[in-house]
C-alpha cells in the first residue's frame, strides 16, 4: 500500500517497494558489501553455483562503469544507481575480492581483466575517494600480474622494551636524529681530513720530482728556489785597473792580429836613437861593400 505520509509532487524519485533513490543507494551499498565481505571471508568453501552468480553480477557493474551503460543494452532505473560514487567504491572492493579469492576448485577468478578497465575508466573520477579506489585496485592487479624482483631492504621498526616495546615515542626520535648528525658531522670532518692528507702527499711528491737530489760531496748551501749545477764553475771576468793600463815609454803592446805564432801582450823592446845610428852605418857598410863586390 502507498504511505500516506510521503509527499507525492515527485513520484519519478520515489518507489511504494524500494522507498527514494538515497534509500536505494544505501541498500545497494549495503548488499555489494555484504558481498565482498563473504567473498574475502569464505573464499574458496562458497559453491559454485553461488560464486558464479556473485561474479556474474561483478561483471554487470564493471560493464557500465566501462561504457555507460549494462550488457544488455537497456538503461533501466537501476542502472541510475551504478553513477553515485558510494555504489562505484562498492562495486570496486567486490570486484578486486573477487579476483583475490579463489574458487572452490581452487582456480582463480576470470574478472582481472574487465576489473583493469573499470578502475581505469573511473581513476579520473570527480569524487575522490572513487578515484582513489580505483588507483588502488590498478596497484593491486599490477602487483599480481607483473613479477616482482625479492627485497632488497627489510623494513622494520625499533623495539625498545624500556619504552613501550616497538612503538617510537618523541624521546626516541629526537635521540635518532641527533645521532643522525653527529654521524653525518663525523663524516664530513673525515673527509675534510682526508682531503688535506692527499693534497700534502701530492704536494710532497711533486717537490720530489722537481728539485733533483743534493749530492754528499756538495757542502755549498744553495739559496731555496734556485738549483745548484754541481761541477760547474763559473769565473768572473776581472776588469783591467788603471795601474795595470799604464805601459812604459820603451815598450809598446802588438795586438794578437799583427803577430802570428805569439802571445798576445808580449812586451817588445824598442832600440834607442844612438843604437839606431849605429844600426843605420852598419847597413851602410854593408851596401857598399855589396857593390864593390859586384863590380869587380
Amino acid at each position: 500500500s502507498a504511505d500516506p505520509g510521503r509527499d507525492k509532487t515527485d513520484d519519478s524519485m520515489y518507489d511504494e517497494d524500494w522507498g527514494n533513490m538515497h534509500e536505494k543507494v544505501d541498500l545497494c551499498v549495503a548488499a555489494l558489501d555484504t558481498l565482498a565481505s563473504c567473498v574475502a571471508a569464505c573464499g574458496g568453501f562458497i559453491p559454485s553455483v553461488t560464486r558464479e552468480t556473485i561474479d556474474s553480477t561483478a561483471l554487470t557493474c564493471f560493464t557500465y562503469l566501462v561504457n555507460g551503460k549494462l550488457g544488455n543494452g537497456n538503461n533501466d532505473s537501476g542502472s541510475s544507481l551504478l553513477n553515485f560514487s558510494r555504489v562505484k567504491c562498492a562495486v570496486l572492493k567486490l570486484g578486486l575480492n573477487c579476483v583475490c579469492a579463489p574458487w572452490s576448485d581452487g582456480a582463480m577468478s576470470n574478472l582481472a581483466d574487465d576489473l583493469h578497465a573499470a578502475a581505469s575508466a573511473s581513476r579520473f573520477d570527480r569524487d575522490n575517494n572513487v578515484s582513489s579506489s580505483a588507483l588502488s585496485v590498478l596497484g593491486v592487479l599490477d602487483a599480481l600480474s607483473v613479477p616482482r624482483a625479492p627485497p632488497v631492504m627489510l623494513v622494520s621498526q625499533r623495539a625498545d622494551p624500556n619504552e613501550g616495546g616497538g612503538v617510537m615515542t618523541a624521546p626516541s626520535l629526537l635521540q635518532g636524529i641527533q645521532a643522525a648528525r653527529k654521524d653525518a658531522a663525523t663524516q664530513l670532518a673525515e673527509e675534510k681530513k682526508r682531503k688535506v692528507e692527499t693534497q700534502l702527499a701530492e704536494t710532497e711528491v711533486t717537490k720530489a720530482v722537481i728539485e733533483p737530489p743534493k749530492s754528499s760531496d756538495d757542502t755549498e748551501s744553495t739559496e731555496v728556489g734556485k738549483p745548484k749545477h754541481v761541477g760547474i764553475e763559473k769565473k768572473e771576468k776581472s776588469l783591467p785597473t788603471a795601474e795595470s793600463l799604464k805601459i812604459a815609454p820603451s815598450t809598446t803592446i802588438i795586438p794578437k792580429d799583427e803577430t802570428e805564432g805569439e802571445d798576445p801582450g808580449k812586451e817588445l823592446s824598442v832600440p834607442s836613437d844612438d843604437r839606431m845610428e849605429e844600426m843605420d852605418t852598419k847597413e851602410a857598410m854593408d851596401t857598399v861593400g855589396q857593390s864593390g863586390l859586384t863590380e869587380g
